[in-house]
């Protein structure tokens, strides 16, 4: 990995409260690339699936200079339970 989890982990915690049963997803496996367009769907047995689109992340989303080039995803909620 890129990052150590301790170094991602303390970055989520700047920019979000971290909670009992959140998920931090420390990437794709490999030399998979993403680029802006594609889907990444992340299931866990008996929860509804997490949906992210990539979208390019604009220059002022990056975190101290340290994630450039970094993409970031929105949620697709129409398929969470209502």
């Amino acid at each position: 990995m890129r990052f150590s989890l301790a170094a991602l982990l303390a970055f989520i915690s700047q920019v979000m409260p971290l909670e009992r049963g959140d998920i931090a997803s420390t990437g794709t496996p490999g030399a998979v690339v993403l680029t802006p367009g594609d889907v990444v769907e992340c299931r866990i047995t008996g929860l509804h699936p997490l949906t992210n689109t990539v979208v390019q992340a604009p220059d002022t989303a990056t975190a101290h200079g340290k994630w450039a080039g970094a993409t970031v995803g929105t949620v697709d909620r129409s398929s969470a339970a209502g």
